[in-house]
């Protein structure tokens, strides 16, 4: 890839913002390609405003969004609850949840499944 110094790119835009000669008149004044002044006139190129993010290391336009979404779920995470001492959680079933434990339980203790002592 060929690099234009910085006082032909400085001397393009110059004309460019003047606004009085074509592409072609500047292109041959400065010595560059015609494409080369119309590339400058459409603009900086896509990988130009490409660049590293100081986090992460991973190549982005703007902010890095899987750093962004890693300080997010950072936020969220929750708080372990503590687990009472015995072990009892102490959850009381009802409605269409208790018949489905039941039904579960039964069918465990008909197929000579271990059950736990406090699960009836």
């Amino acid at each position: 890839m060929n690099l234009l110094k910085p006082g032909r790119v400085a001397a393009i835009r110059s004309l460019l913002v003047k606004g009085q000669a074509s592409r072609r008149a500047i292109a041959r004044e400065v010595g560059a390609d015609r494409s080369t002044v119309a590339a400058m006139v459409a603009g900086p190129h896509p990988r130009e405003s490409l660049r590293r993010c100081p986090d992460c290391g991973g190549i982005v336009e703007g902010r890095c969004k899987a750093c962004g979404l890693k300080r997010r779920l950072q936020k969220r995470r929750f708080q372990p609850i503590d687990e009472p001492a015995d072990g009892d959680l102490s959850l009381e079933l009802h409605g269409g949840a208790r018949k489905r434990y039941q039904r579960l339980y039964r069918r465990k203790v008909s197929a000579g499944q271990p059950v736990s002592e406090d699960a009836a």
